[in-house]
């Protein structure tokens, strides 16, 4: 299966990583079934299309999967595949003539195209983001602000922490639901500048830290990027729900080495 964008960059990341840690493993292959297929009818290129499809492994789950080509002799690729959280209940999506609906629903609380800056309003902010009030604080959410929570751990009283999270330079992909709401895939870049008190071994990071940055020993500060898939409903009435989630640590830059 070929990849591109987030979905390449998340995946080409973890396999360094598993490789140069586990190189006696085999890779962990993901398989799909059930598959229903959402190809919307769009005049301009990149062409994409959607898939939901049972995802087999432990636990049994459902996904969903873009399929994007940048032209009418390109290859079909995954850009993005999320898999929904726990307990969560997957809209009907709309067809009209047998094809998926793209585009932005009118009147809902969050419009799609701005749904991805909100979120990451939310991811920065929590409870005191003025997002608060139209997206709900979701599985995915919570775990990723827990994860930033420890980073200021590391960072320590007197370190310093600079975080960011910003929408990817693309737009997302929008799907209408049978109730008049919006299915929006889209992708969030988080990156983040460590300056703890004092000086650090890179392996406090991680080890994929040290994998993904080349280098090992005594480092001043830390910067990463990590890229956040999700795909969230925006129904026609109420807060903005994320559905699925798949992400992961892309890049990492251990600077300032003690010798």
């Amino acid at each position: 299966m070929y990849e591109t964008g987030s979905m390449l960059a998340i995946d080409a990341a973890r396999y360094k990583v598993d490789s140069r840690l586990h190189p006696r493993d085999k890779a962990a292959q993901s398989s799909y079934g059930a598959a229903q297929f959402f190809i919307p009818r769009l005049a301009a290129y990149p062409h994409w299309f959607v898939v939901q499809a049972t995802r087999t492994g432990h636990p049994r789950s459902t996904s969903y999967l873009v399929f994007e080509r940048s032209s009418v002799v390109g290859g079909w690729k995954v850009s993005l595949a999320v898999t929904a959280l726990a307990g969560t209940k997957l809209p009907r999506l709309a067809t009209a003539r047998g094809q998926a609906v793209a585009g932005q629903p009118r009147g809902l609380t969050v419009l799609p195209d701005r749904l991805p800056a909100a979120h990451a309003d939310l991811l920065a902010k929590g409870s005191a983001s003025s997002s608060f009030e139209r997206l709900r604080l979701d599985q995915a959410t919570t775990r990723l602000r827990a994860q930033d929570e420890n980073q200021r751990i590391v960072a320590g009283a007197t370190g310093l922490l600079q975080l960011s999270y910003q929408p990817a330079p693309l737009k997302p992909y929008v799907l209408q639901t049978s109730d008049g709401g919006a299915l929006v895939l889209y992708v969030i870049t988080a990156v983040s500048d460590l300056k703890p008190k004092t000086v650090f071994a890179g392996v406090e990071g991680g080890a994929a830290i040290e994998v993904l940055a080349g280098q090992s020993g005594i480092f001043r500060s830390l910067n990463q990027t990590r890229m956040e898939q999700f795909a969230a409903w925006v129904p026609k009435s109420g807060k903005a729900r994320v559905l699925a989630y798949e992400g992961g640590l892309t890049a990492a830059v251990l600077t300032g080495r003690i010798a």
